[in-house]
């Protein structure tokens, strides 16, 4: 997975993976607490999201990269510089 805050436009061409488009408006709980580290979150409801997706804690916007059940992996802490 790339570096979601590595800039690549003009020299590539925008594909899905690099764009993100709003689906919906997912919402859960966090089930576990976290940490300002933690690359797997665990919510109360994962079905909610499909991935890759972003999703907001607080005033962090996370890059979630997979979704196991109500496991959100590979998550990119801090994106857009949030």
């Amino acid at each position: 997975m790339p570096n979601p805050n590595t800039p690549v436009f003009p020299s590539a061409v925008a594909t899905d993976s690099i764009l993100m488009v709003a689906a919906n408006r997912g919402f859960s709980t966090l089930a576990l607490p976290i940490d300002s580290v933690q690359t797997q979150i665990t919510v109360t409801n994962g079905t909610v999201f499909k991935y890759p997706c972003l999703v907001q804690i607080d005033t962090e916007v996370i890059y979630v990269g997979t979704i196991s059940g109500n496991v959100f992996e590979s998550c990119v802490r801090g994106y857009a510089l949030t």
